[in-house]
């Protein structure tokens, strides 16, 4: 990008945040803020104009600026690739020629789907290798038709066409009618790339597919037993080891008509998903993230909480992000996205360490572990989550966040004032993404959700400044819906890209009473004292432990002693009574690491360091704890 059209698209987005700022319900206090925010970001945008910004972050992700695409305004970019997937932004029908909206209706819809296909097609992607769509219009009855024909029409009458998810919502960016998000698959070693029987067996497999996999792989599912499609779309798609399920709603597959019940009709849409999925070898259990769409939050959302518990048991739970729309398609109550994780070549198929990693880890993290390998995430500090869902998830190299909202993890409790609700919110993603190893610039989507698009995106854009500095920014859908959880003002999703690092040979052998544990490499050693990552080493002595946020503190009971850690403090509650330590527990990268000593002190194990082998042996007493 030339640095005219980035002082082109800075100077845009200021302009855009003072008209919003102006356009605020509370005018009088909102002038003024426009004109701070006005100098403060001028500043911002000459000096991004003319710096050589970097496009690839600290994990691999790559910010897409193709000739030819839109100019951005506002704090996101128009795509990433992240490894073989590529991030299209919610794409409108903006003319790239003149930046503006296109005139007519059926014009501007086209132009938003070629938009979209530009930016794709700059990665090597085409229409045919889109994995996913949402489309979000402002009416239902009015632009589904003239979505499904400009789709006709770009697709091909035959298709197939990739799976989607339809809703009608509020309010768009500039009061427009039509917004329409995409993810493509586009391995970056495709057949060209590929030699001997791997080419051959991709080039065998699409054969065999008859016309149903894409030239970059993307494979169409047409499941047995699953419901019939209505409009040019398809009910899932599988790319790589992700598989794509398009929003299901309550359709019953023998007769493909709405179920009459409300319970009913969720469960059923909950089982249509999971057909597709079981098609493709994945469970509920490998669910990534969900997004459920709802027509009445205060109705629906307990229906849906008593259906995930009836069909996902204990959990754990996948992310889930829960909205409440305009309208569904055929005026229904309930739809639910979903995306799974399967490998192709799963645990079973492999050999060696690879394999035995895998196993290791499932193991470790005591049911955390899904059977296709999806890690649920419960990283300390975070808030604590309210229903039948969880914070994230890691799958492969990527990451999944739930919709964070502005909850103080301290409180668990809403943060009072806007701005530092929408603040704590993207904080909350950052904690959760940062736990695997992401920073905020291996961001490679976000769908921000708000109540009132005129009084929040300013502030968003704000606040995404404040985190995201200069940029480059992630790609971004900005939707205004009806209504939140809690009838909470916003709501940010995202998805990060986090490449698991090679595994390095194990320095250090971990025993517990004599059977060696996988988490080896995550002690530390430093001038010979030994610091053991403390819930994976409490839990094997039967332990359980909780971390409160507020104080930083670990409760930790073991049969009938009770004792609590501060990070940094070198003494304990001890059932009661204060002793002191001969080392504290720290918080390193994260993580709570306790002195080896703490094992012997207070628990009564028996902890041995042999420097010579680089071996830990911890016993037991009673070894059957």
């Amino acid at each position: 990008m030339d640095d005219t059209k980035v002082c082109s698209h800075n100077l845009n987005y200021i302009g855009e945040i003072i008209m919003s700022t102006m356009k605020s319900p509370r005018n009088k206090y909102r002038k003024l803020l426009a004109g701070v925010i006005s100098l403060q970001l001028f500043g911002a945008a000459i000096g991004q104009a003319f710096a050589a910004e970097p496009v690839v972050s600290p994990g691999g992700v790559k910010t897409l600026y193709p000739e030819g695409a839109i100019q951005t305004t506002g704090t996101w970019n128009v795509g990433t690739r992240a490894g073989d997937t590529i991030y299209v932004a919610g794409m409108r029908g903006i003319d790239p020629a003149t930046n503006k909206l296109v005139a007519d209706e059926e014009g501007r819809i086209r132009q938003a789907f070629l938009n979209m296909k530009l930016i794709a097609e700059s990665e090597g992607a085409t229409l045919q290798d889109a994995t996913r769509l949402i489309v979000y219009v402002t009416d239902m009855y009015r632009y589904r038709p003239i979505v499904n024909q400009i789709q006709q029409e770009l697709w091909g009458e035959e298709g197939p066409y990739p799976p989607r998810t339809i809703v009608e919502v509020d309010r768009l960016n500039q009061d427009d009618i039509v917004e329409v998000e995409g993810t493509f698959y586009a391995p970056e070693n495709s057949v060209e790339g590929l030699t001997g029987a791997e080419a051959e067996q991709l080039e065998a497999d699409a054969s065999e597919a008859a016309g149903h996999v894409s030239p970059g792989g993307v494979k169409t599912l047409y499941p047995e037993g699953a419901i019939q499609t209505t409009g040019t779309w398809n009910v899932g798609t599988r790319a790589g080891d992700t598989i794509y399920v398009a929003g299901m709603r309550g359709i019953d597959p023998a007769t493909n008509k709405l179920v009459a019940d409300d319970e009913g009709r969720i469960r059923q849409a909950f089982l249509n998903m999971k057909l597709i999925a079981e098609s493709e070898g994945a469970t509920l259990r490998d669910a990534t993230r969900l997004i459920v769409y709802v027509t009445d939050m205060y109705r629906y959302r307990p229906i849906v909480n008593q259906i995930q518990q009836e069909l996902w048991g204990e959990g754990p739970y996948p992310p889930r992000t829960i909205v409440e729309v305009d309208r569904l398609n055929q005026d229904d109550i309930v739809e639910v996205e979903g995306t799974f994780y399967a490998p192709e070549n799963p645990v079973e198929g492999s050999t060696g360490a690879g394999a035995e990693q895998l196993e290791a880890d499932a193991s470790e993290a005591a049911g955390h572990v899904s059977p296709g390998g999806v890690k649920t995430l419960y990283p300390e500090g975070a808030i604590q989550s309210t229903g039948t869902w969880n914070l994230g998830t890691r799958a492969g190299e990527t990451i999944y966040v739930a919709g964070m909202r502005g909850i103080d993890p301290a409180t668990n409790k809403l943060v009072a004032d806007d701005e530092g609700r929408i603040r704590q919110a993207f904080l909350n993603m950052k904690l959760i993404a940062e736990s695997e190893g992401a920073t905020l610039r291996d961001a490679t989507r976000l769908i921000v959700y708000v109540t009132d698009m005129y009084r929040y995106r300013p502030i968003v854009n704000q606040i995404q400044q404040e985190l995201w500095g200069e940029g480059p920014y992630p790609p971004r859908t900005f939707i205004e819906v009806d209504r939140l959880n809690q009838d909470d003002i916003m709501e940010v999703e995202g998805t990060f890209y986090s490449p698991v690092k090679e595994s390095q040979p194990e320095t250090i052998s971990l025993y517990f009473n004599g059977i060696k544990k996988s988490y080896g490499s995550s002690v530390i050693v430093e001038d010979g004292k030994v610091l053991l990552p403390l819930r994976s080493v409490l839990e094997n002595l039967g332990a359980s432990v909780k971390w409160t946020n507020s104080d930083q503190s670990v409760v930790v009971k073991i049969d009938d002693t009770i004792a609590k850690f501060v990070i940094d403090s070198e003494t304990t509650e001890l059932d009661g009574q204060t002793v002191k330590l001969s080392a504290p527990i720290q918080k390193i990268n994260n993580s709570t690491m306790m002195p080896l000593a703490l094992v012997e002190e207070v628990f009564g194990a028996q902890g041995e360091w042999t420097e010579q082998t680089q071996t830990i042996h911890i016993t037991t007493v009673n070894k059957d704890k």
